[in-house]
């Protein structure tokens, strides 16, 4: 099984309470303006409980997104922690809040009164009931272990034990109130394979408390059994790196197999294993620290403190085995969300996946989001994008009216257990999210010392404002493996050498004023040797800037794994060209060969767009992203029916008008002269329309210029569908004659096989051998 991460959908999502936040203090509750917890439910997917500041807490069904429980309780009330529900045939649903604020409690109740709600399956529900906690609580637990007790944390490590009701039963005090916790973890005792049998019994929970204490992190171990008592089984320091302080962690990931995960906002992620030893449990370093890069929470050096304004933007989820799945979001200027599943134990990336920041938050984009997963189950999890409760009331009370944290479901796969195979030919892949040691050129295997000085030579005059100059360096080192008769050079172009020259000719990290020539690149281009990972940010978008739509046309032919998203942005930027000069009549058309300046014609650039090898899946995403203006749609769909009309009326040869002889002597029609067409195939013609309405329908209905486009395709097509039927019933009378064909073009290759002589002969000749000799597979028996 391959690591994938399909496309997310909205669970639900929430407006911001125009009554909400009345103070500063209210900003200080937490991070998030939205949180989700997820819980079991036998024979269905499960249920999300979603708590919302102002507003109340929400329980719904992950299957069918409807809602099992709502408990609306005003814009004055305000949480300490996630709410938690659990789900039994017996009792329906029950749900407890801890209560940070509210118009019923005094202040010295704040983030101690604990609220419980009873939902029924018949739909009765009971009144809401109200505890007091003995301290303060920041996270709440209902242990899968023991299904009638609840467990109350607090911030400085307090851990409760009640009962359904909330009555207390046990209370552990860690007896020292420098403790600040960071993160916590519950596992169940049969799942939690770190824990031996001999250290602790086999029924009860495991908790796992990682806090900070006196710039150090530890990590403290606590099992909960069915008679309420609480064993402490380890508390041991966290082997970090001096500048890794308790202010500079970013987010903590912990599966049930003891794989501890910690990542720093400078960029350091630590891989831990929580392993027996005697009858405690030590933390040991797995493998020395990676370091990421291009995600706007990770600002390395001297930015890396608490106060950096993306700091919320970066979450773990730790899966099984070594397999942490990680949401963050990139690096202005195309802030957009990640979904990266990593494997650990050899650092690389196995999937990813990209969805754009959705537009309910765009107001807060420059200020900071708070992202957060949680686990919803083995093949899905849950992702809370929500504005940061410290940038809410910046936005003004108009503003923050239109602003709604989403809820996502995030399907994904993962194998069954982290292997070699899985991980080989994913390095490159994952260069781009890890930090490259930046030394010499000359330590890539594929760049020789030659090759590393005309790189050091291009850079330099770059950097001079010289790019003709850096062109001559390259194309002189090229003739040098000019052979006597003139031939074309067979030169070296190892993937980091021709790496390194695209980012000496694009610059991409640079201003786009600066002097710019593009024969390099076309030279390389001409040679495929280039591959649109090579350039950071993307080899479109970086020819976009350089406004070399040359280069980009030669890249429609000579790059193969161009992304969708990237062709349907240029896509719409020739777009928007094209209705800005919808109303200019010109002789003079521009054309996809033009000088670098101008842009392509709508139809000559949307031919590109076609001919190119897609996917329909993330094709779909990057229309949805690129083009979802209704007015943009209808250019393209006047195009498309242009194409799909002239189809239409074109005539078809059913025989061919020539017949030659090819090289083996077998009859074939005559090959047309090879010429790049005018017009792409039908086929491909309606593979990007039916893409493109999948993407997209809903908004053309919406829009009425774009229904008779609709109509005129559907007349147009219409033939098309009679004339399939038609010629589907000459494929019977037909087919004898294309096997006989292919037959025939297939022996011309192969040549005849035995299998072809006469029978008579075959026979003759196996007589032949059995009078002769003993055959394969055959016994003979002598008898005295």
């Amino acid at each position: 099984m391959h690591a994938t991460i399909n496309e997310p959908f909205v669970l639900s999502s929430y407006a911001l309470n125009k009554g909400f936040p009345r103070s500063t203090d209210e900003l200080k509750r937490g991070p998030a303006y939205v949180y989700s917890t997820f819980s079991e439910v036998k024979n269905l997917d499960g249920y999300t409980t979603i708590t919302v500041h102002g507003d109340g807490v929400h329980v719904l069904d992950v299957s069918t997104l409807h809602p099992v429980a709502t408990h609306t309780l005003g814009p004055a009330t305000t949480f300490s922690c996630p709410a938690v529900s659990s789900t039994t045939n017996e009792d329906g649903t029950v749900t407890y809040a801890v209560i940070e604020s509210s118009s019923e409690l005094d202040s010295e109740e704040s983030g101690r009164t604990i609220w419980m709600w009873r939902h029924r399956m018949d739909g009765d529900s009971r009144k809401k009931q109200s505890a007091m906690a003995s301290h303060k609580v920041s996270s709440i637990f209902l242990p899968k272990d023991l299904p009638s007790r609840v467990v109350l944390l607090s911030s400085k490590c307090d851990l409760s034990v009640t009962d359904a009701d909330l009555i207390v039963k046990n209370t552990l005090q860690p007896g020292n109130d420098r403790r600040v916790l960071l993160k916590s973890f519950i596992f169940s005792r049969h799942s939690c394979s770190f824990i031996p049998s001999r250290v602790a019994p086999a029924q009860g929970s495991i908790f796992l408390l990682i806090f900070a204490m006196d710039d150090e992190v530890y990590a403290d171990i606590v099992f909960i059994g069915e008679d309420d008592e609480f064993v402490k089984l380890s508390k041991c320091r966290l082997p970090l790196d001096k500048e890794s302080t308790p202010d500079t962690i970013s987010s903590v990931s912990c599966s049930d197999s003891g794989h501890l995960s910690v990542l720093t906002r400078p960029g350091s992620w630590y891989f831990f294993q929580l392993e027996p030893a005697d009858d405690t449990i030590n933390v040991t370093a797995i493998l020395e620290p990676i370091h990421l890069t291009s995600l706007s929470a990770l600002t390395p050096g001297s930015n890396a403190g608490p106060s950096t304004k993306y700091q919320n933007e970066i979450s773990l989820l730790a899966l099984h085995s070594t397999f942490v799945l990680l949401a963050g979001v990139t690096k202005a200027p195309s802030r957009e969300i990640v979904l990266l599943l990593w494997d650990l134990q050899y650092s690389v990336v196995l999937a990813t996946h990209t969805i754009p920041i959705p537009s309910t938050l765009s107001q807060t984009d420059k200020k900071g989001l708070t992202l957060e997963l949680v686990a919803a189950g083995a093949a899905q999890a849950i992702l809370v994008l929500t504005p940061t409760m410290q940038h809410v009331k910046s936005t003004g009370p108009e503003a923050s009216s239109s602003l709604r944290s989403t809820v996502l479901i995030v399907p994904f796969t993962v194998p069954a257990a982290s292997t070699i195979a899985n991980a080989m030919g994913l390095a490159s892949h994952s260069k781009k999210w890890l930090l490259q040691d930046e030394s010499s050129l000359s330590t890539y295997s594929d760049v020789d010392p030659t090759q590393s000085a005309l790189l050091q030579s291009m850079r330099a005059m770059i950097k001079q404002n010289r790019p003709e100059g850096a062109s001559t360096a390259f194309f002189e080192w090229s003739k040098k493996a000019t052979t006597p008769q003139g031939q074309q050079p067979d030169i070296a172009l190892g993937h980091e050498f021709v790496k390194e020259l695209l980012d000496i000719v694009l610059q991409p990290a640079t201003r786009v004023d600066i002097p710019y020539s593009s024969k390099v690149l076309q030279f390389l281009l001409s040679r495929r040797a280039v591959s649109a990972s090579m350039v950071e940010g993307g080899l479109l978008h970086a020819l976009k800037l350089r406004n070399d739509w040359r280069s980009i046309s030669l890249a429609f032919d000579a790059v193969s794994d161009i992304p969708e998203v990237e062709i349907v942005a240029l896509l719409q930027s020739v777009v928007a060209q094209h209705r800005n000069s919808a109303t200019i009549p010109t002789d003079d058309a521009m054309q996809i060969d033009s000088t670098p300046s101008e842009l392509p014609s709508l139809d000559n650039f949307l031919l590109s767009c076609i001919s190119y090898a897609t996917s329909p899946v993330p094709l779909r995403l990057a229309i949805r992203q690129h083009l979802p203006d209704a007015e943009d749609l209808a250019c393209v769909l006047e195009a498309l029916s242009g194409w799909v009309a002239r189809a239409h009326s074109m005539s078809i040869e059913l025989l061919p008008t020539a017949v030659v002889k090819n090289a083996r002597g077998v009859m074939i029609a005559k090959p047309a002269a090879a010429k790049r067409p005018n017009e792409p195939p039908l086929e491909k013609v309606l593979s990007f329309l039916q893409t493109l309405l999948d993407a997209s329908f809903l908004t053309l209905l919406q829009h009425s210029p774009s229904h008779d486009i609709l109509r005129r395709i559907a007349s147009d097509l219409q033939p098309e569908l009679t004339r399939v039927e038609d010629m589907e019933q000459l494929r019977g009378p037909l087919e004898p004659f294309a096997r006989a064909q292919m037959k025939a073009l297939k022996e011309g290759i192969e040549g005849r096989k035995d299998g072809q002589v006469d029978w008579r002969k075959r026979r003759k000749a196996a007589n032949a051998q059995t009078s002769v000799a003993v055959g394969l597979y055959r016994l003979e028996e002598l008898v005295i």
